[in-house]
């Protein structure tokens, strides 16, 4: 028997919920859990932010796998099911699941222990001028930035943060990592490569940010801001962990980039 934890968002309504469940698991082979550690499945029902949550609060598990329910109708990229789909859920778990794989990206700031994003990392300038770093690629120097930050984005997280100051959208089944400048200075003095840069998987990324009043840079992990504390290096790469999501059968990339950007 497959067990289920539902894990609300505060805006849920979550006797509503498990009032629409109750019948639905009595007619499958399905039994939900409290204990988070039990499930064969994770539910996350809010919106898209509350599901990257979901992932950090369960550690990013591997052995089990992450559904996003929208509390609303309305569906995004990580909750590709409606509230009102909450049968469909059920039904598609216990038949045939279509499962994908979604690789993270592992960052170490300074001496801390490996984190971890499916999204993206950024760094930004905390104060009101710009921010400066040296940016390293496989130990090799690459270029000197100076603007008010840069993005360090997978496939899966293409969509979000990265497009929206106009890096490139991935496909996920590509095995890469992403750069991208957030309104970097271009001058005589500073020079920069402008252009979202790919890099195969195998690359490794140091941001060194230059002791020169930026010191508290804003770190972003997913949605989440790294814990205010001086910051000189920060190293990105791919990590060989990956988390496991359900979709709907009919779900393909090509139509949710329509539905959602179009």
């Amino acid at each position: 028997m497959l067990t289920v934890y539902l894990y609300f968002s505060h805006r849920c309504q979550e006797d509503d919920v498990l009032q629409k469940l109750a019948p639905i698991i009595e007619r499958y082979d399905v039994t939900l859990t409290d204990k988070m550690k039990e499930a064969d499945y994770i539910f996350s029902i809010g919106d898209d932010g509350h599901f990257l949550h979901t992932l950090r609060t369960c550690k990013f598990r591997e052995d089990v796998v992450f559904v996003g329910i929208s509390q609303t109708e309305e569906t995004n990229f990580y909750t590709t099911f409606g509230i009102h789909q909450l049968e469909d859920v059920i039904k598609n778990i216990t038949d045939q699941p279509t499962l994908t794989e979604h690789e993270l990206l592992k960052v170490q700031i300074d001496d801390s222990k490996d984190l971890y994003a499916i999204n993206e990392v950024s760094v930004r300038s905390s104060i009101i001028k710009a921010i400066a770093i040296n940016v390293s690629i496989d130990q090799t120097p690459f270029e000197h930035f100076v603007g008010d930050g840069i993005i360090i984005s997978t496939p899966t997280g293409s969509t979000g943060y990265n497009h929206s100051v106009g890096g490139a959208v991935i496909d996920p089944d590509l095995d890469l990592l992403q750069m991208t400048k957030i309104a970097p200075i271009n001058t005589n003095e500073h020079k920069t490569f402008k252009a979202p840069l790919c890099l195969s998987r195998n690359r490794k990324l140091t941001l060194e940010v230059i002791q020169d009043g930026n010191d508290f840079p804003i770190i972003g992990i997913d949605n989440e801001a790294y814990p205010v504390n001086t910051t000189k290096n920060i190293h990105v790469e791919l990590s060989n962990r990956s988390v496991t999501l359900l979709f709907q059968t009919n779900d393909a990339y090509i139509h949710r980039l329509k539905h959602l950007f179009l």
